[in-house]
């Protein structure tokens, strides 16, 4: 068990229909929060324990609010909340289809969480996180195809919170190639709500 704040899937190609859930829960043995994955081979009927997506065996980093996308390449792609890391985020990889997952990795350019990941219809993945640093906000990114390096520079959406209470963005595509970017903030009038912002993003020839 364990709370569920990011995205699942279906899978693709080899698996095709097979949903993924993602989870986190604390394991005291570890004193750490730690991911890990869920298999429903019956569309979402029945489910089964499938694999440790992250744990830190050091007890310092904490894994959390696990979201998953499928790349190009086939590969599962788990992106990560953290907490005693920078606040950076973190991926782990996948190439059986969630069986087993690789160490995750920092990825360095990437301060905020959680980070929820969208797939473009040109094959891209574009994410979005909340900043709870000053100033407060909403950002973005563009990663490639496969997830292996970012191809823009960050975005800021917004830049203009009261405060760090904001937040847990979800992103789709529209039919124009715009991206419509939901999410819950607090203005300056104190008062906690949820607003959208469109980003327009260049179509990769």
């Amino acid at each position: 068990g364990g709370p569920i704040h990011g995205q699942s899937i279906e899978l693709k190609g080899e698996a095709e229909g097979d949903i993924l859930l993602p989870v986190y829960r604390y394991l005291p043995q570890l004193k750490t929060d730690t991911c890990h994955l869920y298999v429903s081979k019956d569309k979402g009927q029945s489910w089964i324990y499938r694999s440790n997506i992250a744990s830190d065996y050091r007890q310092t980093i904490h894994y959390q609010e696990p979201s998953l996308i499928q790349c190009k390449n086939g590969n599962i792609m788990a992106f990560l909340r953290t907490a005693n890391a920078g606040d950076h985020l973190y991926t782990a990889i996948s190439k059986n289809q969630g069986k087993s997952w690789g160490k995750p990795r920092c990825r360095d350019e990437i301060i905020g969480h959680p980070t929820h990941p969208l797939k473009l219809k040109d094959g891209r993945i574009f994410i979005c996180y909340g900043y709870r640093h000053e100033p407060y906000g909403i950002r973005g990114r563009l990663m490639d195809e496969n997830g292996d390096k970012f191809i823009s520079d960050e975005l800021i959406i917004r830049d203009d919170a009261m405060c760090g209470d904001i937040g847990y963005p979800w992103a789709v595509q529209l039919e124009n190639g715009h991206i419509l970017v939901v999410y819950y903030f607090t203005a300056e009038d104190g008062i906690r709500h949820i607003a959208g912002s469109l980003v327009k993003i260049e179509i990769e020839i």
